[in-house]
């Protein structure tokens, strides 16, 4: 048989080994020397030629056995099968399926359009989104949950209501109304409900705790590092630091969760002291901390070209110290890497932009309908509201993409990576649906460190490999 002329695979090396990743199929599989002489030489070459092409250096027996073993993946559609169905991020959306109750799953609440920081790069303009400072009332709290139980996908298993800001937690009263009342509506179904909430980490009463507490509710504390970062970046209103309250709420809240997730945005500035940012927040106790890109139009803040590679020898350092964590049993994980792994681990496509999904619906506190919550200060982005119901075209618009239809196509990464975020396209390259190369490049630095990752688990440590990702 004749092999593809466009493979799509990534070699990496871990200490004296090579593992050869397929993007096209996630297939993943420890190399050797002529199994990576047959691959790199499969995209130009006959069955024939890649046979006599390697007869010097290996024996015709080696080679046939190779080729044998790489046929039969490909022939069931493990390895190298650029024609298989293209990866569907989200499928189609109609609004029959709407109406009949088969489409919607999740519920996010901005309850709070107003906020006690002033970060230096927020998206939502302080928390106000462009518009007037007011937090969701209780009747529009209930009358977007009537709406969200109403078309609801009753036969799932599982289904997640966000609650954001601005400062959600400004707005408690709504957040503890909202609970009560999404318990009650799915009392009599077999749906679990999985509550989640980010906030600033300033405003955690006991009743707030209580309230975490009893319905499980899981929480990232959006923090950028330690004390000098993190009071320059996100302060109050007043200028004050913000740090140290922080500090004292995560000591108090290790007392009740064994998890405490920090969520860190990364501008151009701190960009050289990211390894020693996490390891502050370790140190304050959080348990996994995840960074995120800055997406805003200031080229002072944003990442820049050369900020890629600073960042690709802090991750390796990062993710040292997170295998010996795991080994040692001690909760300090750096996540971006996991969740990566996680990906190549299950095979399975990420997915997570709800602007091109069908999946969730988003509410404002005037009850105004959106797709994504960073692109609420944009009316055009509106897709409705609870007076008038769902405007059908709009939602539906950005429906449905596939990978392989977009630039996306012949890129090793784009199973781990799922194509992107809606905003940071519109963002960078004005089309929410066109990639800007710089977060792509970052990107696949980043699943190249977390194949390598996951990869020496695999190899150095069989029970934590099986304990973290089985």
């Amino acid at each position: 048989m004749e092999f593809p002329t466009n493979i799509n695979v990534k070699s990496v090396k871990v200490d004296n080994d090579t593992f050869l990743y397929d993007g096209d199929t996630g297939f993943l599989t420890k190399s050797t020397g002529v199994l990576n002489d047959v691959v790199e030489k499969i995209p130009c070459l006959s069955r024939n030629q890649v046979i006599n092409s390697l007869e010097e250096k290996y024996s015709k027996g080696k080679v046939l056995d190779c080729l044998h073993q790489v046929e039969e993946l490909y022939q069931n559609n493990m390895l190298f099968d650029r024609g298989r169905e293209a990866v569907v991020r989200t499928p189609a959306a109609y609004q029959k399926d709407w109406e009949d109750g088969n489409l919607l799953i999740n519920l996010w609440l901005n309850v709070s359009h107003d906020c006690n920081l002033r970060c230096i790069y927020c998206f939502g303009h302080g928390g106000s989104y462009g518009g007037n400072r007011e937090l969701m009332s209780i009747n529009t709290a209930k009358r977007s949950i009537d709406y969200w139980f109403k078309y609801l996908n009753k036969d799932i298993t599982m289904t997640t209501v966000t609650f954001f800001g601005g400062e959600p937690l400004l707005n408690i009263d709504v957040i503890r109304y909202s609970i009560d009342y999404i318990n009650e509506l799915l009392e009599k179904y077999d749906i679990e409900v999985q509550y989640i909430i980010t906030t600033n980490g300033t405003v955690f009463s006991d009743d707030v705790i209580e309230l975490f507490v009893k319905n499980d509710v899981r929480f990232t504390i959006s923090i950028d590092g330690g004390q000098v970062i993190q009071d320059k970046n996100r302060p109050y209103v007043s200028g004050k630091g913000s740090f140290e309250i922080i500090k004292k709420n995560v000591a108090k809240l290790r007392n009740y969760f064994d998890k405490i997730s920090a969520r860190m945005t990364l501008i151009h500035e701190d960009v050289p002291y990211l390894k020693q940012a996490v390891m502050d927040l370790w140190d304050i106790g959080f348990t996994d901390v995840v960074y995120e890109f800055v997406t805003i139009a200031d080229e002072n803040l944003s990442i820049m070209k050369q900020d890629v590679e600073c960042l690709r020898k802090q991750i390796q350092e990062l993710n040292e110290i997170t295998y010996d964590n795991i080994v040692n049993k001690k909760r300090q994980f750096f996540t971006n890497t996991l969740k990566y792994a996680g990906f190549v681990h299950s095979n399975k496509v990420k997915n997570e932009c709800s602007f091109q999904s069908p999946y969730t619906i988003m509410f404002t506190p005037s009850g105004e309908m959106f797709k994504c919550h960073r692109m609420m200060d944009d009316p055009k982005h509106c897709v409705g509201n609870l007076d008038k119901g769902i405007d059908w075209e709009k939602f539906s618009e950005n429906t449905r993409k596939y990978i392989e239809e977009t630039e996306c196509k012949d890129c090793w990464a784009k199973r781990i990576c799922g194509g992107g975020c809606a905003q940071e396209n519109s963002i960078y390259t004005g089309n929410v649906s066109k990639h800007y190369d710089l977060i792509c490049e970052e990107t696949k630095m980043l699943a190249e460190e977390s194949l390598k990752f996951y990869a020496k688990m695999y190899l150095k440590d069989e029970k934590h490999f099986h304990r973290i990702f089985i």
